[in-house]
């Protein structure tokens, strides 16, 4: 049993459009689940109270001129109630700012940064050097982005993936002639260019069929691109299903044609499943899963010629499948809650030692 602690997590705006609420509710789960008492301190309100399964506080309901002063004194008064050998995590980088400001006298701040490093190199770079270098640890979600952090100057840089878990009895029997596509049919997950590929496979394996289990504002213009391309009659846009676990196992492999990813749920949840996986080599979240040819095939990102080889390469070997599914259930158990908590917990004991 790791030791109890106070986990404060510090985020600029709660309740807004996009809020990260999902990203924080999964980190404060996996604190509570690991004994801690958690605490979600907002700065601000963005809208509706959020609804989360652990103590929240926010500081005000909008951040009106000379306010600056009030709330970092009532950061610092939250920060002190924590008992000895608390933990400040700032879930982004503004909220790192406002710890920067705050008293965090005898507690260990960590800045946590979510977007890959070349996402934020488009933004002010040195700010984000310069704010989270505050922290006594900065933990980025990728060993490639910690590494790119480094040499931008965080000597501090430290990497913890996100957590994944995937129900012990989950499998896939691999029999079904099905390839599962992305649930949610936007560009970012690249939707289109599995339409693409798919054109240049369906015809040498007519057996197979596309499955999309989701929607999306782009699904009206996959349906027409999938009439364009001849394929309409081997692609299948479904509901989404209420039990995921249903879709993996009706299925045979798993496409992720991402364009970009933070981190990969979906992927992950396949490889619980043993689905092997063919994916897009786009983004540091995809390449801190995957391992090609052990547990899942990388294409070159865009390249749909070579991901439609991918995919009629799994179609044709049934002992392909059957070894990168098994290698992607091992894999995936790297993600697993227990096992993400016990680094953060190592992260702690190193911090207070």
């Amino acid at each position: 049993m790791s030791e109890q602690r106070d986990i404060l997590l510090v985020c600029d705006t709660i309740g807004g459009p996009v809020d990260g609420r999902h990203e924080l509710s999964r980190l404060g789960e996996l604190f509570a689940g690991a004994g801690h008492r958690v605490r979600l301190i907002a700065v601000r309100a963005g809208g509706d109270r959020p609804d989360l399964p652990f103590e929240t506080t926010v500081l005000t309901a909008r951040l009106r001129f000379g306010a600056r002063g009030r709330v970092t004194s009532r950061l610092g008064e939250l920060f002190r109630s924590a008992r000895p050998g608390g933990v400040v995590i700032a879930t982004d980088a503004a909220a790192m700012q406002w710890v920067g400001r705050a008293d965090t006298a005898g507690l260990k701040v960590v800045g946590v940064h979510r977007e890959p490093f070349a996402v934020s190199d488009g933004k002010p770079e040195q700010a984000l050097v310069r704010d989270f270098a505050r922290a006594d640890r900065f933990v980025a979600l990728t060993r490639e982005d910690a590494d790119r952090w480094a040499r931008a100057g965080l000597s501090n840089a430290d990497v913890i993936p996100d957590w994944f878990d995937t129900p012990p009895d989950a499998s896939a029997s691999l029999t079904g002639q099905v390839v599962l596509g992305p649930s949610r049919l936007t560009h970012d997950k690249g939707a289109d260019l599995l339409l693409e590929s798919w054109a240049m496979v369906a015809r040498r394996q007519p057996s197979w069929r596309l499955r999309f289990h989701g929607a999306g504002p782009d699904e009206p213009e996959l349906r027409r691109l999938a009439t364009k391309l001849g394929v309409d009659g081997s692609v299948e846009f479904l509901p989404p299903e209420q039990d995921p676990a249903a879709a993996f196992s009706q299925a045979s492999i798993f496409a992720l044609p991402s364009r970009a990813e933070v981190f990969p749920e979906a992927l992950l949840a396949a490889m619980g499943h043993g689905l092997p996986v063919v994916a897009f080599d786009g983004s540091p979240a995809v390449r801190e899963v995957l391992t090609d040819d052990v547990d899942g095939l990388l294409v070159d990102p865009g390249h749909t010629e070579r991901f439609a080889l991918a995919l009629e390469r799994l179609m044709t070997d049934d002992g392909l499948r059957d070894k990168l599914g098994r290698g992607g259930r091992e894999s995936a158990r790297r993600f697993a809650s227990e096992n993400v908590a016990a680094r953060w917990d190592r992260l702690f004991t190193l911090l207070y030692r």
